[in-house]
């Protein structure tokens, strides 16, 4: 009897095995980068909660810059340090240029066509040279700044209009974000705020409107602006990229077909690289030459090589413009008399990174 309970344990244990084996992800050839234990068919999902660019940060605080994830099936890579970002960005551009679907953006067709997620070849190039020849190029954007001042003037009378009822209330896509958040940093550190509005009217005198031309005599607007992509990167996360072959980074391997993140937010807090990380010190980049146009790979905001947002050299246009305008023509403070070092600064995952909260001000015509 003894020896027929042994067999059935025996029997149950090589059943359980071969179950594994076919539920268990397989691991690709190569030494894979560390990372976290993974449960069979999920993986690694269950260690992103809802905020998956905070928890990356903190597992790759015990399992290095450089990790291993396998999100349900998928073998994923994610990077988050500069020298990481370059290698990834920069060295390995070409092999890790093409995007991993995203089934969310399949349901229209939106792959076959948005620039974003188009995978590298005729159509994709076609597209990326309509975009930098004749869309975003500096002489066409130089061409047509006079309308974007006209609309910017006109969204400032609407506020002047109004103020006495619209509160200031940020939107939702990346530039809105990205100036919300910025807002949101001054109302919260108001000698900033007066700092920057100082430097407005010294520059470019009260009563008058900020123009394109006025950027570059900015230092301080232009270090906000930093310092937000800094602490509050528009994309925390990236758009996914995919290996098209298998590739050697930091002496291991990141396996042919898969995922590349790059945490653009673990680069931005990261104590090893910036000092007094969690904090909206705009002076740090005054007299830098750090800029978030891709040539730092401390700062990326807007990807950098060859997938680089086309649409950048705009919104950079833009949200100085904006920024700095609705500093210069009115006086700001936080809605239901909050206090300035009570605001909720809490942040919303997704494409965009949000406040959890949309930002509620009142501005006061000067």
């Amino acid at each position: 009897m003894d020896f027929f309970l042994l067999l059935n344990c025996f029997l149950c244990l090589i059943f359980t095995l071969t179950i594994l084996r076919f539920l268990l992800p397989r691991t690709p050839a190569g030494k894979l980068p560390p990372g976290p234990a993974r449960l069979p068919i999920i993986g690694n999902l269950h260690n992103l909660g809802l905020k998956p660019h905070i928890s990356l940060a903190d597992l790759a605080k015990v399992h290095g810059p450089l990790m291993t994830l396998k999100l349900g099936q998928v073998t994923t890579i994610v990077a988050s340090s500069p020298a990481l970002a370059k290698e990834i960005l920069q060295k390995h551009d070409k092999v890790l240029s093409d995007r991993h679907g995203i089934l969310a953006m399949e349901v229209l067709d939106t792959h076959k066509f948005a620039l974003p997620l188009l995978p590298v070849g005729p159509k994709w190039r076609n597209v990326r040279k309509v975009c930098n020849s004749y869309v975003f190029a500096t002489q066409k954007l130089d061409l047509n700044q006079g309308l974007r001042r006209e609309k910017i003037i006109e969204v400032l009378e609407g506020v002047r209009r109004n103020a006495s009822e619209d509160l200031f209330v940020a939107g939702t896509d990346t530039t809105a974000s990205s100036l919300e958040w910025a807002m949101a940093e001054l109302l919260r550190n108001p000698d900033k705020l007066v700092k920057a509005k100082n430097e407005l009217d010294e520059m470019i005198g009260k009563g008058n409107h900020l123009a394109e031309s006025d950027i570059p005599q900015l230092p301080y607007l232009r270090a906000i602006l930093k310092e937000t992509f800094r602490l509050h990167p528009a994309l925390p996360l990236l758009l996914p990229r995919k290996a098209g072959a298998d590739v050697e980074i930091n002496g291991f391997t990141v396996p042919k077909g898969a995922r590349v993140l790059l945490n653009l937010w673990a680069i931005g807090r990261d104590p090893a690289i910036w000092d007094d990380p969690t904090s909206f010190v705009p002076e740090r980049f005054l007299g830098s030459d750090v800029d978030a146009k891709g040539n730092y790979f401390e700062l990326v905001t807007f990807g950098a090589g060859r997938r680089i947002c086309p649409g950048m050299p705009l919104a950079l246009r833009m949200l100085h413009m904006m920024l700095g305008s609705l500093i210069h023509w009115f006086d700001w403070k936080l809605s239901d008399g909050v206090e300035p070092e009570k605001l909720d600064m809490e942040e919303k995952f997704g494409i965009a990174l949000q406040k959890a909260k949309p930002l509620l001000a009142i501005p006061t015509p000067i």
